[in-house]
């Protein structure tokens, strides 16, 4: 009788676990299947329920935004960022640039130009008020362009970085939430009209040459030398050809499953400073060049793109609630979210 009773509740205990030992084998057979990006350092800051929304890498130095303004980060060692400089604004900021010794800050205010070194901590020197939150900035001296939330694209002149003033303006039909520079070529987010084609060789009279098609609800971009990645919606990546710049050519699109922020690198180090410098060597043969796509459904996707009319999808890193911003830096992709992760795709040297 009594080993009758304990065959039972063995029977009962295994009934029992079966379903989850099913689950857990299921869930690990995923994660092995999408393997591709392994974390290599964190960083989660002083700041209790924090947020990290933009990152941007200059040289050694990884520059982030968060609910109280931003952070400077050496990641020399990628295993181990460092804080070394921190700006105190009360407030959310959402985009972030850096140039000649100074943070060029963008949200709700407008942009905050402050000044920083690894001895001090940043000290704020001049501001200029946008219409609406500040969503991206690119900073190419003696210029910082500027994209707001409520559908404005302007120029301003950071040559005096205590006074900045308004260069020019152009007026879009929807939101402004990206930017990307090739030459005198600039590519802006309209999110209603779509991705629009802008002649900057005179910052003074920016021009509209052209509105692509079929890219109505374009949110983030990003160029690399004949390369621009472009959010569409929260589905898609295209991927275009730019080495005719003004006369962007579609390669093909990325089903990127609530893609957002983006990153295209080939591998060489960040643009450009000035639009005016030699485009980047071209990556050595065999070398992978990687898309990271912040992923709101699966965290962080990393494509290899060196054959950019077949992208192959490397994997991804799962993240609840997906990420932010995303850059690349020297075979690592960082990803900002709650804190600031730093990704390795495998077969990264």
């Amino acid at each position: 009788m009594r080993l009758r009773r304990e065959i039972r509740q063995r029977r009962l205990v295994l009934a029992c676990a079966l379903p989850w030992l099913a689950i857990a084998l299921l869930l690990l057979s995923s994660c092995t299947e999408q393997s591709g990006l392994t974390k290599v350092g964190a960083y989660t800051g002083s700041y209790r329920g924090n947020y990290f929304y933009d990152v941007c890498v200059r040289g050694s130095s990884a520059l982030l935004t968060d609910n109280h303004g931003a952070v400077v980060l050496d990641i020399t060692d990628p295993t181990n960022p460092r804080e070394t400089a921190r700006l105190e604004l009360g407030y959310s900021s959402f985009a972030v640039d850096a140039s000649d010794g100074y943070l060029y800050v963008g949200g709700g205010a407008g942009l905050v130009i402050a000044s920083f070194s690894e001895e001090n901590s940043p000290v704020i020197v001049g501001e200029f008020e946008t219409s609406g939150d500040l969503y991206d900035i690119l900073v190419r001296p003696p210029y910082a362009f500027l994209a707001d939330l409520d559908g404005w694209f302007e120029v301003v002149n950071v040559s005096d970085p205590s006074a900045p003033s308004k260069v020019s303006r152009l007026e879009c039909q929807g939101s402004c939430r990206g930017l990307a520079i090739a030459g005198n070529t600039l590519y802006l987010s309209d999110f209603d009209a779509g991705l629009q084609i802008i002649d900057i060789a005179d910052p003074t009279s920016p021009r509209v040459l052209e509105t692509m098609p079929d890219t109505a609800g374009v949110s983030r971009l990003h160029a690399d030398r004949e390369l621009l990645a472009a959010r569409i919606l929260d589905q898609h990546v295209k991927l275009f050809d730019i080495s005719t710049l003004t006369s962007p050519q579609l390669i093909c699109t990325i089903n990127a499953e609530y893609g957002a922020n983006l990153v295209l690198t080939d591998n060489e180090q960040r643009p450009p400073s000035d639009a005016s410098d030699p485009p980047a060597a071209v990556a050595p043969e065999g070398a992978m060049r990687l898309l990271g796509i912040r992923n709101g459904k699966r965290g962080v996707s990393a494509y290899d793109v060196q054959d950019p009319w077949n992208p192959r999808l490397l994997g991804y890193y799962p993240i609840r609630g997906g990420c932010h911003g995303i850059d690349y830096s020297e075979g690592h992709l960082l990803a900002a979210m709650h804190k600031l992760l730093i990704l390795k795709p495998d077969g990264e040297s």
